[in-house]
C-alpha cells in the first residue's frame, strides 16, 4: 500500500507541476525504440528441494539462462521546471527474451504453480509434466513512469543528461519448452500447450520499479533531436526471468513463493520534438517582444508621435 501511495504522488506532481511552476519552460515529446535485458536477482536464490539438491550434487550444476533484449518502445512527454532539470511521464514497453538447453529442475516444477500437462481420454487423468528439456522465457513489461533528468549543460547542440525514474509495470511472462516435439512423444495422451509457467491463469502482475540513467539529446534542426539512454532498472517481480521463486520449507515440506527484485539493463533510441521553446505554462502572454513592434502598455507620458493606438 505504501508503493501504491508513492507511485501515486510521483504522478501527481508529474501531471500537475504545470500548475504550480510560473512562467515559461520548454515541452518536448519523445519517441523512442528500446532494448530491455534482465540481468539478476540479488536476492533471488532460493533454498531448492531435496530432489533438485541431490540432482545437482551429482549431475550439476546447471548453467543458467542466456538472456536477450528484445525490441519495445516508449513515449514520452516532459516539460523543463528549470534551464537544467525537466520532468516527465514515459508509457513504454520492454520485452526480454532467455533461452536454456540444458535448464535442470526448479522449485516451482513441485508446486502447483506447474502448468505443463497431458490428459488421458480413455481414465480422464491428468497428468503433470516436470521435465529438464530446453527451455525458453518471454517477458514483457508494461510501464508508467516518472522521470526526473538533469542536464549539466544548458545550452548547445549536445546535451547529455542523468536520470531517476520510478513509477509502475505490469509484468507477463511465458516459460515454455523450445522444442515441444520432445514431450509429444505419446499418441494416446492429449497434451495442453507445452508451457510450464504463464501469467496468462492470473493476469498481468503488478510490480513497483525505480532507475537511473544517463543520455544525451543531438540537435539537429530547430524543432527535432536525436535521443539516447541506457536505464539501470529495478523491477519488484520474481516474474522478469520467466520462472517463479519458491523457497523449499522444511518444516512443512512444502514450497513457498517469495518475491524479489529483478535488475535490468535497458538502452532507448529516438527522437525529441520540441512543442515550444517558450511554452508559457498558464498560458498567458509571451516572453519578450515581436519583429516590427514591442509589447506591453504604452505610458501615456509620452509624446504624441510615441503613443501607440490602442
Amino acid at each position: 500500500m505504501n508503493n501504491r501511495l508513492v507511485i501515486s504522488l510521483i504522478f501527481c506532481a508529474v501531471l500537475f507541476h504545470p500548475l504550480l511552476v510560473e512562467g515559461q519552460g520548454t515541452l518536448k515529446f519523445r519517441f523512442s525504440g528500446n532494448s530491455t535485458r534482465f540481468m539478476s536477482e540479488p536476492q533471488g536464490k532460493e533454498i531448492l528441494v531435496p530432489f533438485i539438491d541431490t540432482l545437482n550434487l551429482y549431475t550439476g550444476p546447471f548453467p543458467g539462462f542466456t538472456h536477450r533484449g528484445g525490441l519495445g518502445f516508449e513515449a514520452e512527454v516532459y516539460g523543463s521546471l528549470s534551464d537544467r532539470f525537466y520532468v516527465g511521464l514515459e508509457i513504454g514497453n520492454n520485452l526480454l527474451t532467455g533461452e536454456n538447453d540444458d535448464p535442470g529442475f526448479y522449485n516451482f516444477q513441485f508446486t502447483d504453480s506447474l502448468q505443463l500437462t497431458s490428459r488421458d481420454p480413455l481414465t480422464d487423468t491428468i497428468y503433470i509434466h516436470r521435465t529438464d528439456y530446453p527451455l525458453k522465457y518471454r517477458t514483457t513489461l508494461l510501464s508508467v513512469m516518472a522521470n526526473f533528468r538533469f542536464y549539466p549543460l544548458s545550452e548547445g547542440m549536445f546535451r547529455p543528461f542523468l536520470k531517476a525514474s520510478a513509477g509502475l509495470s505490469l509484468v507477463s511472462t511465458e516459460l515454455s519448452l523450445k522444442n515441444p516435439s520432445l514431450w509429444t512423444t505419446d499418441s494416446t495422451r492429449e497434451y495442453g500447450p507445452p508451457v510450464l509457467f504463464s501469467t496468462d491463469r492470473g493476469g498481468m502482475v503488478p510490480a513497483l520499479t525505480l532507475g537511473g540513467g544517463l543520455g544525451f539529446e543531438l540537435q539537429i534542426t530547430e524543432k527535432l533531436s536525436l535521443y539516447a539512454d541506457w536505464s539501470y532498472k529495478m523491477v519488484k517481480s520474481d516474474l522478469v526471468d520467466g520462472i517463479p521463486n519458491f523457497d523449499y520449507n522444511k518444516e512443512t515440506g512444502r514450497a513457498d513463493r517469495f518475491n524479489t527484485w529483478a535488475t535490468t539493463s535497458k538502452i532507448g533510441f529516438g527522437i525529441v520534438y520540441t512543442l515550444n521553446d517558450n511554452f508559457n505554462l498558464f498560458g498567458g502572454g509571451g516572453g519578450g517582444s515581436k519583429k516590427g513592434g514591442s509589447g506591453g502598455i504604452t505610458s501615456p507620458s509620452l509624446p504624441f508621435y510615441e503613443l501607440k493606438p490602442r
